[in-house]
């Protein structure tokens, strides 16, 4: 698959007229799309698989896409098993209605690559919209895969499927068409593909459909006869005056660039969006795509290979959780692309925007943070018409996140077998402080509680003194937020495959009790209760904190007899390792006391910086104790751009940890900082559940929103 390619023709032939397919591959169109679906019958489907298969490992200069069943059919994900082969430019998937049909073929695609040794994203994916259906998920389409460069649109069925008059003029497709151009453009992909013009013999129709499309903003149109191709060729070539048009905006824009000006004058006209149009225009001119790439214009950088694609594009959330655990697990979707709306009670809010400490926007700087990239609204859901909006909410919703007490949202008649009911395929996740069954249940938990019953306080402070917080109450409150994500991306799979959603059920102190390594197998096993160590660890040794000269901490960490012996030689004392008196871990552990005080001795005599390059020159494992100021001056740190800062009008420049993980290709990002209290009420209410200005001043006065 050629890196953002343009598409003017795509030639269809039937599958199963070999003549047919190789006329049409040795003809000047762009692309040839050998069709296994409407031009094939059903006798003769599965045995046409080996011919265009064949076909396509055939010289030829143009590219070749299959068009297989759609993924409803007994056909079409057996089609694409068969077909996806090297030699295979890409699939055309007809009749594509929900994300979760595309999510599939991509995923299927995905797999046989790997599979059978093609490059990552080698096959291209064009869903076909061809339907109503289509239509109302062509934004979650757009946006459902990394291998989705573009959508094609099927005026002929759809007008079918709408039980519409196809004119000539097809002024009745105007809107469609529209929401088509609109929608690829929000989704990052490259302009779409219109579909075939059926009167063959209506030449002069079929120009002006090409014509009357690429007005519209399509960038090519599929043909059914030899003829069509060179007349679609013309039609969607730039012309000269447009190629020159662009050339000058490109310059022009450089040179207000270059001056720091904000905007320009073109053609007399003041212009200040940006040039991307105008660059990528230029880009495109030129010869199609071939299967040995595009002739770039001179001067001009070739396009990425991927559009700008976020990993949960598509992926919509309502989070009705309030504080850290819930709002942490919608936090990190959103990161990554998700559209997380945030439900808070009017006039109230989160009760995270008033926690820590506070800044000049009326918000603390938890809000800000945790918070950021999604959009907030106001709704009482205690209150009937508030609990019949987030149903509303619900029918549009991937993921709900909540982090009520248990049997709250059931009081108010919205627990899981109602939502459910709303959308079947609604993943929930339920995170309360001792889950949603067991005696304890009922009980309200924060993240100290979470720590203390987890088992983890008890380990947390030195042996003669009282247990201590381990670090940060809110440590299970973030780890609960974590499996809450982790979950919600395995019910997601899941869904792909199945087609419904489930409910994710965490307690805050489960996430705990399931880092403590052996704990509970060693009790279980030996009756082994482990007891405070301070800063040493049960089974290794050397392994702690230990000070150093300038009146700073080193961490070491000797988890093996190798390693000790490394450290025994950068202290000079080779012959404590091996068969010497430390040798082996049970040697130090019996003499742990005397050890941590011979290694301490040691360290004494270096500033940290002194100690680190010693054991580095050893390769033993050592780290600085940081504070966060001393985190903040590390240039490690630094160099891994840990510390995002966040310039936002209401506090100014703000410093916060950045995205975790890091993804190469769909890396997450922080767009914006956590929103004012009802900031996307309209936007939200207006724009997904349509609700009119009079509706929502009526429910405002009533305080639902």
């Amino acid at each position: 698959m050629s890196a953002m390619s343009v598409f003017r023709s795509f030639l269809f032939a039937p599958g199963n007229h070999p003549r047919r397919v190789e006329k049409a591959l040795s003809l000047d169109a762009d692309a040839v799309i050998l069709d296994l679906e409407d031009a094939c019958p059903i006798a003769e489907k599965v045995a046409t698989r080996e011919v265009v298969v064949a076909a396509c490992q055939k010289p030829r200069s143009g590219l070749a896409y299959i068009r297989v069943n759609a993924a409803t059919t007994e056909w079409g994900f057996s089609d694409i098993v068969a077909v996806v082969r090297k030699g295979v430019d890409g699939i055309i998937l007809p009749k594509a209605d929900t994300v979760d049909e595309v999510r599939a073929a991509e995923w299927a695609i995905t797999n046989l690559e790997r599979e059978r040794g093609l490059a990552a994203g080698a096959i291209d994916l064009i869903p076909i919209i061809e339907t109503a259906k289509g239509l109302a998920n062509l934004r979650a389409i757009a946006a459902a895969g990394t291998r989705i460069r573009r959508i094609a649109f099927g005026a002929g069925d759809f007008t079918l499927d709408l039980a519409m008059t196809w004119s000539r003029s097809e002024a009745e497709l105007l809107p469609f068409r529209s929401e088509c151009v609109l929608a690829s453009r929000a989704g990052g992909l490259e302009a779409p593909l219109d579909t075939v013009w059926a009167d063959l013999k209506d030449a002069d129709g079929f120009r002006a459909s090409a014509e009357h499309v690429k007005g519209l903003g399509f960038q090519g149109k599929m043909c059914i006869h030899p003829d069509q191709v060179a007349v679609t060729n013309e039609v969607f070539a730039p012309t000269a005056a447009e190629v020159a048009w662009s050339r000058k905006a490109v310059a022009a824009f450089a040179e207000a660039e270059k001056a720091g000006s904000a905007s320009i004058q073109l053609d007399g006209n003041a212009s200040s969006p940006s040039p991307s149009g105008s660059r990528r225009a230029v880009a495109e001119v030129g010869s199609p795509r071939t299967r040995e790439g595009n002739a770039q214009m001179a001067g001009e950088t070739a396009p990425s290979p991927h559009p700008t694609v976020k990993a949960l594009q598509g992926v919509r959330v309502i989070d009705v959780s309030s504080f850290l655990a819930g709002p942490y697990c919608t936090t990190q979707l959103a990161e990554f692309g998700a559209e997380v709306i945030k439900l808070e009670l009017p006039k109230v809010g989160d009760a995270l925007r008033k926690f820590g400490t506070m800044t000049p926007s009326g918000d603390s700087l938890p809000w800000l943070q945790e918070t950021r990239n999604k959009k907030c609204v106001t709704l009482d859901l205690r209150k009937p018409e508030g609990a019949e909006l987030l149903k509303r909410f619900i029918r549009h919703a991937d993921v709900l996140v909540e982090n009520f007490q248990p049997g709250t949202l059931e009081k108010w008649g919205l627990g899981w077998e109602t939502l459910k009911e709303e959308n079947h395929k609604l993943i929930m996740v339920r995170i309360s402080g001792f889950g949603q069954t067991g005696p304890y249940s009922p009980r309200p938990g924060f993240g100290r509680i979470g720590n203390a019953f987890g088992g983890l306080s008890y380990l947390a402070g030195f042996p003669d003194r009282p247990p201590t917080t381990p670090g940060s109450a809110t440590i299970p409150d973030y780890l609960s937020g974590l499996y809450g994500a982790l979950g919600v991306m395995y019910a997601l799979r899941a869904r792909d495959m199945t087609g419904r959603g489930q409910y994710i059920d965490i307690a805050l102190y489960e996430p705990i009790f399931r880092i403590l390594d052996e704990l509970a197998a060693a009790y279980d096993y030996k009756g082994y209760v482990r007891e405070r160590m301070g800063p040493g660890t049960v089974n290794v040794c050397p392994h702690s904190h230990y000070p150093t000269k300038d009146g700073k901490w080193v961490a070491i960490a000797c988890t093996s007899d190798k390693i000790f012996a490394r450290l025994a030689e950068a202290m000079g004392k080779p012959e404590f390792a091996g068969d010497g008196k430390w040798g082996k871990i049970l040697d130090r552990d019996r003499d742990r006391k005397e050890i941590d005080a011979w290694v301490a001795n040691w360290t004494e005599q270096f500033t940290l910086t002194e100690c680190i390059a010693e054991c580095d020159k050893f390769e033993v494992p050592c780290g600085p104790v940081y504070s966060i100021a001393d985190i903040f001056n590390d240039p490690h740190y630094a160099a891994r751009e840990n510390i995002l800062r966040m310039a936002d009008p209401r506090v100014g420049e703000i410093a916060m940890p950045n995205v975790v993980p890091r993804l190469s290709d769909t890396p997450g990002k922080v767009e914006w900082l956590g929103p004012t209290l009802g900031e996307h009420n309209d936007e939200v209410f207006k724009g997904l559940l349509g609700l009119s200005d009079a509706e929502i001043g009526r429910l405002k006065d009533k305080g639902v929103v």
